[in-house]
C-alpha cells in the first residue's frame, strides 16, 4: 500500500505518516483492533491507511453517497487486503470508528470516535461514547487555515479563472477556513473582503471586515465583487439574510467551501461553481499532501489514545502531547515552513483578539 503511495508523493511530503508507519510497522499497536475509517478516499489518504494496515488492524473503509471519494482509488483498496463498505450509517462490528462529518455517529464502537471535522462535532457533544475531535487542535489548522485556501484558489484557477489577482473576493465566514481563503487569495494579489459577525471575530492581517448584520454594506460588498464564497460552516447561513437578487448578478462567480448548501435554497445549485459542493472537491487532491499529513496522523493516534484511556462519553478536545507532536514533526520536516511562519503570525493576533 505504501508503493502504491509512493508512485505519487515523496515521504519529504508526508513525514509525519512516514514516521507513524515506521514507528507502527515495529510496535503493531493496533494488532487484531477492528477499526473503521470515514475520511475522504482519495490518493493521498491511502498514506493514512497505510499506518493503521502497518499497526496491525482490521481497517474497514467507508464510503457514503453524501460525502466525495475517489471512486477509482476507492476500488483498488481490496486489493491491499481492506475491507469497504458504502452507505454504512449504522451498525458493523467495530473497536473504534474513526469518523469525518459526523456520518458514522449511531454505530456504536467498543472504545468511541475520533471525529475529523467541525460539521461533525454537534451529534458527539451529548453523545452516548467518547468522542476525540480532532478539529479541536491545532494542527487541523495546517488543513483548515492552509490547506484549504491553497485548495480554494487551485479549484478556482481549474474553473478557468486564472488571473485571480484581477479579481475582487467576498468571503462569507471569518472562521479557520475563512480566514484561510483571504489569506491565500489575498497572496494570490486579490482584492478580499470578509464578512462575519463582528461582535465575535475581529479582522486579522489587515482583511477588511464587515458585519454580518449590516444588510446595506454586505449588499454593496456583494454588488461591488467579482466572486463570492461561503466559508461559514452552516447551513442555509445566507438564506433570507440579504436580498437575494443581489446573488444573480450576471459575472458574478459564486462558489461553497462547506459541506453543507450555505447559500440556501433560494439559489440553484446550478448557479454555484461544483454544483454548490466545496470547490477543493473538483480536484483530484482537494488538501494537498503537505498540509493533510499531520491531520490524519492525528486522526489515526486518535485510535491509541481511545484504546488506551478509560475515556467519558461525549465530546473532548485533542489532548495537548498528541497536537504538540504533529504540529513538532511538520516544523521540523515538513515542506511548508514558510506557510507555518504565516499561520504562526496570524495566530498571534488571532488569540490577542480572542477570535474564533
Amino acid at each position: 500500500l505504501l508503493h502504491f503511495v509512493l508512485e505519487s508523493y515523496q515521504k519529504k511530503e508526508f513525514p509525519c505518516l512516514i514516521q507513524q508507519f515506521e514507528e507502527w510497522r515495529e510496535n503493531k499497536p493496533l494488532s487484531g483492533i477492528k477499526v473503521f475509517d470515514g475520511a475522504p478516499v482519495f490518493k493521498n489518504t491511502c498514506a493514512k491507511y497505510a499506518s493503521l494496515v502497518a499497526a496491525g488492524a482490521e481497517l474497514t473503509v467507508g464510503v457514503t453517497d453524501n460525502f466525495f471519494y475517489d471512486k477509482e482509488v476507492y476500488s483498488r483498496l481490496p486489493e491491499f487486503g481492506i475491507k469497504t463498505v458504502k452507505n454504512e450509517y449504522q451498525g458493523g462490528d467495530y473497536d473504534l470508528v474513526l469518523d469525518c462529518a459526523g456520518l458514522h455517529h449511531k454505530k456504536t464502537p467498543v472504545k468511541g470516535f475520533a471525529e475529523l471535522t467541525r460539521s461533525g462535532v454537534g451529534v458527539y457533544r451529548n453523545g452516548s461514547l467518547p468522542c476525540l475531535s480532532v478539529d479541536d487542535s491545532r494542527t487541523k489548522l495546517l488543513e483548515d487555515f492552509l490547506g484549504t485556501g491553497d485548495g480554494f484558489l487551485r479549484g478556482l484557477r481549474s474553473c478557468g479563472f486564472e488571473d485571480v489577482a484581477k479579481m475582487s473576493v467576498l468571503v462569507f465566514g471569518f472562521g479557520k477556513v475563512g480566514k484561510g481563503i483571504c489569506m491565500r487569495m489575498r497572496q494570490a494579489g486579490a482584492s478580499v473582503t470578509a464578512v462575519d459577525d463582528m461582535s465575535r471575530v475581529k479582522s486579522i492581517l489587515d482583511i477588511y471586515l464587515i458585519d454580518m448584520n449590516d444588510v446595506s454594506a454586505v449588499t454593496e460588498a456583494v454588488n461591488g465583487a467579482d466572486c463570492v464564497v461561503t466559508a461559514t460552516g452552516v447551513a442555509g447561513a445566507l438564506e433570507g439574510r440579504y436580498p437575494e437578487e443581489i446573488f444573480f448578478r450576471d459575472g458574478l462567480v459564486l462558489a461553497n467551501m462547506g459541506v453543507e448548501d450555505e447559500f440556501g435554497g433560494e439559489i440553484d445549485d446550478e448557479l454555484v461553481l461544483a454544483g454548490n459542493k466545496p470547490l477543493n472537491f473538483l480536484l483530484d487532491e482537494p488538501t494537498r499532501m503537505n498540509f493533510i499529513d499531520p491531520v490524519m496522523a492525528l486522526h489515526n493516534e486518535a485510535a491509541i489514545y481511545l484504546l488506551h484511556n478509560d475515556c467519558e462519553p461525549g465530546l473532548f478536545p485533542t489532548p495537548s502531547e498528541l497536537d504538540s507532536k504533529f504540529m513538532e514533526i511538520t516544523r521540523r520536516a515538513g515542506e511548508i515552513a514558510e506557510d507555518i511562519k504565516l499561520l504562526d503570525m496570524a495566530m498571534g493576533e488571532w488569540d490577542d483578539k480572542c477570535t474564533d
